[in-house]
């Protein structure tokens, strides 16, 4: 049923043996269509797990800094819950007075209806709601594999805290928790928010509701002729170029002719006036 992925034991058939093999979608689908025979299994299950509930309280970190003897109370007085398969194990919003611990199995967190987040075995998850300093789940929590899940509600809480007073841890596990919370959301708005966004824009890559379909096929007849037009721009601006650099070099040649003519033009004048060259004087 999911609670184990490997054999715990090995049998060998000590004469020919016919046997069936139930696999566990099988069984989980026959569970999902009949709910007394679920709750049957849920509280064999349940009851077969009872000696990993000590191990796992005291080996939470969110109780780390509380005396054993606290550990051991709360282990003895956490309610024990199985849930299979896609059962909603708390729903976002809903008033809550309980902190919810992974046994054994994973879940995940929904936030609008968007995956956020991966609880595994260890994990904890409404501290606040067990401390109350909050009252309602942040998140929906559903379940990904069979999970075994330990609920530790607020009036236990209180109560093993009045039999072992730890006043300076529980002090320390509040602020610890009010900043974790805070950034938890934040967290998960954040990350809710960027997948719906990216899920939205999956939806408009992978269906036609916005003609993209024709879009596309317009830009495909489009491209070539736009190709084609900028091709004929660019050699029409090679060619401007070229006749305005021809251009350039005859009126440079015209206009150094106009200049040597004129100076052969001028050549006489100004031989005429220049005055003579003066005589030699003769020595004495």
């Amino acid at each position: 049923l999911g609670i184990s992925d490997s054999r715990t034991a090995t049998i060998e058939a000590e004469a020919l043996t016919s046997m069936w093999e139930i696999h566990r979608s099988s069984a989980l689908a026959v569970l999902n269509q009949y709910p007394v025979a679920r709750r049957h299994f849920a509280e064999t299950i349940c009851r077969r797990l009872d000696a990993k509930v000590p191990g796992r309280i005291m080996t939470l970190p969110i109780f780390a800094e509380f005396p054993e003897k606290f550990r051991q109370l709360i282990a003895l007085d956490v309610e024990r819950r199985l849930y299979f398969p896609g059962q909603e194990i708390a729903r976002e919003g809903k008033t809550a007075t309980s902190m919810l611990v992974v046994n054994i199995g994973t879940c995940i967190l929904k936030k609008s209806g968007v995956v956020v987040k991966l609880y595994l075995p260890g994990s904890h998850f409404s501290a606040g709601c067990m401390l109350g300093i909050a009252d309602v789940h942040a998140g929906t929590l559903l379940c990904h594999d069979t999970c075994h899940i330990l609920a530790i509600g607020r009036a236990t809480y209180a109560h093993v805290l009045d039999g072992q007073p730890a006043a300076q841890a529980s002090r320390q596990l509040i602020a610890r928790e009010r900043q974790a919370a805070k950034d938890m959301l934040s967290s998960l708005i954040t990350v809710s928010v960027r997948k719906r966004i990216w899920e939205v824009m999956e939806d408009i890559m992978t269906s036609d509701a916005y003609g993209l379909s024709a879009l596309f096929e317009a830009w495909k007849k489009t491209a070539p002729r736009l190709r084609e037009e900028r091709e004929r721009t660019a050699l029409a601006s090679v060619q401007r170029d070229r006749l305005q650099s021809e251009w350039l070099q005859r009126r440079r040649a015209a206009q150094e002719k106009v200049r040597m003519r004129r100076l052969e033009e001028l050549a006489p004048a100004v031989r005429e006036a220049r005055p003579p060259a003066a005589a030699p004087a003769r020595p004495p």
